[in-house]
């Protein structure tokens, strides 16, 4: 949908109710905003209910979605939102889990040990350090994207990413 990549037009004709608009939202946006709420919280089924319940929300309360904010920044601030609630409610029905924020390492990486290692120093990282190096270094979000999701200045994410390289290196 060309007519769609001006994302002003999208978002008047959700407004309008419009299914072609909500279809192409949908399906240009719903795996990367799965792929992002996971990266969060670390359960893929908890990951696509987020995602779909936005989704859901959204065609609710199509007529009244702001254009004032991008839509993308609107999808990630709401799934943002939804996993911290996510997290929240888990920490109260499990207290003693650890933060579901950690990078998974696949079977076939090169170099097992060195990746369990690094794996290891990144969950030693302090929670936001962690939290903003996992989004740049592991998702590949650039530091202003992350900056907006988490509502914190870029100087913020870029000190926070030389922390984290700082003590990787160590």
């Amino acid at each position: 949908h060309e007519k769609y990549a001006d994302l002003t037009v999208l978002a008047k004709d959700l407004n309008k109710g419009n299914e072609d608009a909500f279809d192409y939202l949908f399906r240009s946006r719903y795996n990367r905003l799965c792929n992002y709420a996971y990266m969060i919280i670390r359960d893929a089924c908890s990951a696509e209910d987020i995602v779909q319940d936005i989704f859901s929300a959204i065609w609710q309360k199509s007529d009244r979605i702001k254009t004032e904010t991008t839509l993308d920044s609107y999808l990630r601030k709401a799934v943002y939102n939804r996993c911290i609630d996510f997290i929240k409610s888990e920490k109260r029905k499990y207290p003693l889990s650890q933060d579901p924020v950690h990078v998974t390492l696949r079977e076939d990486d090169p170099e097992p040990e060195l990746m369990a290692r690094l794996e290891n120093n990144i969950d030693k990282l302090p929670g936001q350090c962690k939290r903003i190096f996992t989004l740049v270094a592991i998702e590949g979000m650039k530091y202003r994207e992350v900056a907006d999701a988490l509502e914190l200045s870029l100087n913020t994410i870029k000190t926070q990413m030389k922390i984290a390289y700082r003590n990787l290196r160590e």
